[in-house]
C-alpha cells in the first residue's frame, strides 16, 4: 500500500497534505448593536480555550472599547494575570495590529480584537487625514478595501498559530421596496458588520449577538440571544442560544465556552507540529508592486490629467468648435486617443513626456489662432489637422536630432520639450541654430521666408545676442537672394516705401 503511494504523483510532489492531521487555529467573530453583549462573550470564549489548553498560553487584548478594566478582575480570579500572562492596549492602529499578531503567531498565543470597526474606522480617520479632505464614495473605496485586505483581512486568514477572536459593531443592511402607494422607500432587511462588508465572514465561525427583553409580571427579564450566521464545521450552523446573566450561572460554570466548544474542538484538532504545505513563490508575476502602488501612480496620472486640462485653459481658454477640435487633434497626435478615459491607463512618464509636447503645440496653435480661425470659418478642417500635425512632426524630429547630438549640444526647452525636473542638463543652442539656419536656406520665396519666421515665435527674444544676430543675418542674406530673384516689379516698394526684404526685421 505504502509503494502504491510512493508511486502516486500527486503524493509523491509534495504539494498537498493530510488535512487531519494539521492543527487549526480557532477563529471567532461577533457582530451586534451596542450592549448586546460581543465583548463579554469573547472574553469567556477565550478564557475556555485558555484553560481548555492547559492554562500555558497568553492572552493579548487590542481593546479599542476601553472594557478591559471590567474583565481584569474576572480574569485575575481564574489565573489571567495582566503584565505576566494577560496583555492589553488600547490602540487602534492597524500598524499596531500587525505587530502584535505577528507576536501572538510566534509564540502561539490567544488574540482577542474589541472591537475591529474602530480599527476599520481609523484607517478611514487617517486617510482622510493624509488626503486633506473627507472620503468620497466610491472612488476612494477603491483604495481603501485593498488597503484593509492587504493589513488586516489577509494577515487574519493566514494566521496559523494562534486563536484569533473579533467584535465588530452591527449596521442596518437596506433593501428598496415599492409599497402600496408605489412609492420607492428603504426597509431594513437584515444585519450586517460595520466596515468592510467580507471581515465578520472570515472566520470560521460568526456569531450575531442580541439584547433580548421578557416582559413577565413580576418585571423585565433580559437576556442575551446568539445566532450562528455561519459555521465551517456545519456543528451549530443557523442555531440560536439564549445566555442569561451570569448571576445565574454555579460557580465556575462557563455556558458560552459548554456551548461553542463542539466547533473548537472540531477545528484545533491535529498536530501543532505537523508540516503545513508553504506558499509557492509567485515568481515574477506580481513583482511590479501592490495595491497601495497601483493606486499611488493612478493618482500621479490623475494630476498630469489634470496639468494638461489646465495648459489647454491657458492657450485655448475657449470652448467653441475651433477649440474642441484643436484639444482633439493635439490629443490624437500625441496619446494615439482622443479619449481621457484611455489616458488614466498610460504610465505616468509617458504622460509627463506628453504633457511637455502637448504645452508646446498649444503655445503654438495659440500663436497662430488668427490663421486657425480663419480656415475653421472657410471649414478647412482637414488643413487645421495638417497645420498642427506638421508642427507635431517638426517636433518629433527635432526630438531625434536632440538624441544625436553630444551632451554639450543640445536644443533648449522652449524650442522643444525638455525634462523641466532636470534644467541643469538643457544644453546649448547650437543644433537650434542649425535646425534654424537649415530652414531659412530652403525657403524658396518670401512668403516661405515669412513662414519660417512666424514659426518662431517670441523664441529669439530668449536667445542670446550672438545667436540672435547669426539668426538675423542669415534671415537678411536669404531675404537679399530671394528677393533679387523676383521679377522686377516685385522689387518695387510698398506703401511704406521699403520692399519686402525690410519687412523680415527681427
Amino acid at each position: 500500500m505504502e509503494s502504491n503511494q510512493n508511486q502516486n504523483p500527486f503524493a509523491a510532489s509534495g504539494l498537498f497534505v493530510n488535512t487531519a492531521d494539521v492543527w487549526t487555529p480557532f477563529k471567532m467573530s461577533f457582530e451586534g448593536f451596542a450592549g448586546a453583549g460581543k465583548s463579554l462573550t469573547m472574553y469567556l470564549m477565550a478564557l475556555g480555550i485558555w484553560e481548555e489548553e492547559g492554562k500555558t498560553k497568553t492572552v493579548l487584548l487590542q481593546d479599542t472599547e476601553q472594557s478591559a478594566k471590567f474583565v481584569v478582575p474576572f480574569y485575575r480570579e481564574h489565573g489571567l494575570i495582566e503584565g505576566q500572562n494577560l496583555f492589553i492596549t488600547a490602540s487602534r492602529s492597524l500598524v499596531d495590529f500587525g505587530k502584535i499578531l505577528d507576536l501572538a503567531e510566534k509564540h502561539r498565543a490567544i488574540l482577542m480584537i474589541d472591537t475591529v470597526t474602530h480599527l476599520y474606522e481609523e484607517m478611514l480617520r487617517q486617510f482622510s487625514i493624509k488626503e486633506n479632505r473627507p472620503i468620497k464614495y466610491p472612488g476612494d473605496a477603491m483604495i481603501l478595501k485593498p488597503l484593509w485586505k492587504e493589513k488586516f483581512s489577509t494577515p487574519f486568514v493566514n494566521a496559523r498559530n494562534c486563536h484569533i477572536l473579533f467584535t465588530g459593531r452591527a449596521a442596518w443592511e437596506y433593501t428598496m421596496e415599492v409599497n402600496e402607494q408605489g412609492k420607492k422607500e428603504f426597509n431594513p432587511t437584515g444585519v450586517k458588520m460595520r466596515g468592510d462588508n467580507e471581515t465578520a465572514f472570515e472566520p470560521d465561525l460568526l456569531v450575531l449577538m442580541e439584547r433580548e427583553q421578557e416582559v413577565k409580571r413580576d418585571g423585565v427579564n433580559v437576556f442575551r440571544m446568539a445566532t450562528v450566521m455561519k459555521d465551517r464545521s456545519r456543528v451549530l450552523d443557523g442555531k440560536q442560544f439564549r445566555f442569561d446573566p451570569m448571576d445565574t450561572w454555579e460557580a465556575g460554570e462557563n455556558r458560552v465556552w459548554d456551548t461553542f466548544k463542539p466547533v473548537y474542538k472540531f477545528l484545533a484538532s491535529g498536530s501543532q507540529d505537523q508540516k503545513r504545505p508553504t506558499d509557492t513563490p509567485m515568481g515574477p508575476l506580481f513583482q511590479t508592486g501592490n495595491a497601495e502602488a497601483y493606486w499611488a501612480r493612478r493618482r500621479q496620472v490623475e494630476i498630469l490629467i489634470e496639468e494638461i486640462d489646465g495648459i489647454y485653459n491657458q492657450w485655448m481658454p475657449g470652448s467653441g468648435g475651433l477649440e474642441k477640435q484643436l484639444r482633439s487633434i493635439i490629443f490624437n497626435a500625441q496619446f494615439n486617443t482622443r479619449s481621457k478615459s484611455a489616458l488614466a491607463e498610460l504610465h505616468p512618464d509617458d504622460l509627463r513626456d506628453g504633457k511637455d509636447v502637448v504645452e508646446h503645440l498649444a503655445k503654438y496653435v495659440a500663436k497662430n489662432f488668427d490663421l486657425l480661425e480663419k480656415m475653421h470659418k472657410d471649414g478647412q478642417y482637414e488643413q487645421i489637422n495638417a497645420f498642427v500635425l506638421e508642427e507635431k512632426q517638426r517636433v518629433d524630429q527635432a526630438a531625434m536630432e536632440k538624441a544625436r547630438e553630444i551632451e554639450d549640444d543640445d536644443i533648449p526647452k522652449d524650442w522643444m520639450p525638455a525634462d523641466q525636473d532636470k534644467p541643469e542638463q538643457v544644453k546649448s543652442e547650437q543644433t537650434m541654430l542649425k535646425l534654424i539656419e537649415e530652414d531659412v536656406t530652403k525657403a524658396q520665396t518670401i512668403d516661405e521666408l515669412h513662414a519660417v519666421r512666424s514659426t518662431l515665435g517670441d523664441l529669439l527674444k530668449t536667445m542670446k545676442p550672438q545667436h540672435r544676430k547669426r539668426i538675423e543675418d542669415a534671415f537678411e542674406k536669404r531675404s537679399s537672394e530671394l528677393v533679387e530673384k523676383q521679377p522686377e516689379p516685385a522689387k518695387g516698394k510698398g506703401k511704406n516705401g521699403k520692399g519686402k526684404a525690410a519687412q523680415l526685421s527681427l
